[in-house]
């Protein structure tokens, strides 16, 4: 038995395919969806941000003072 998509049967068959349903969002949900995924974005990059700040604080203080001066900071600066 061959096996055929879905739309190449209608159309073998003259058979008009099934219509799509509409979305039922309006543009305002649509819009303020949007916009709450852009703010979800925004906050999980900057915690991203002071995660990474955090990370690069803790290495620096686990270096000793001569390694700190050969990347020309002192440890005050951290």
């Amino acid at each position: 038995m061959e096996m055929h998509p879905r739309r190449s049967l209608y159309e073998i068959h003259g058979i008009s395919a099934p219509l799509r349903r509409q979305s039922r969002q309006s543009p305002i949900a649509r819009l303020t969806i949007a916009q709450i995924l852009i703010a979800l974005r925004r906050t999980m990059n900057a915690i991203e941000a002071k995660l990474a700040a955090r990370h690069a604080i803790t290495e620096l203080a686990s270096l000793d003072d001569r390694m700190l001066l050969d990347l020309g900071i002192t440890r005050s600066e951290i």
